[in-house]
């Protein structure tokens, strides 16, 4: 017997007596309308999902590419700054300001 550990697709593929449509009472004539109905509702659901999983699958791909694009940027900027080290320059500090510029302070009270 299969345990709930056994399932690996996920719980959204565990059949239950409405999907397989196991009725108590037998199935009337009238009911092909309620199977077509159900089925229709069935179809427009997935139709949607996979339109939604579609756009998903778009973004994830762009926002690969831009991933990519960052880590070939910062791979570039890492070795120019090797270079700059191997030829002895000091690296740019970023907290100087231009000559003739001051800090703007303000006293702070509590």
């Amino acid at each position: 017997m299969k345990s709930i550990t056994d399932i690996r697709a996920g719980a959204a593929n565990i059949k239950s007596a409405r999907s397989i449509r196991a009725r108590s009472a037998p199935k009337s004539k009238d009911s092909a309308y309620l199977d077509i109905f159900l089925l229709n509702k069935e179809k427009a659901r997935l139709k949607q999902e996979q339109y939604i999983l579609g756009k998903r699958q778009e973004q994830n791909r762009k926002r690969l590419e831009e991933i990519e694009a960052a880590i070939e940027l910062a791979g570039m900027s890492a070795r120019e700054l090797e270079r700059n080290l191997e030829r002895g320059e000091s690296l740019p500090s970023t907290a100087k300001l231009p000559p003739g510029k001051k800090w703007h302070t303000m006293p702070l009270s509590y």
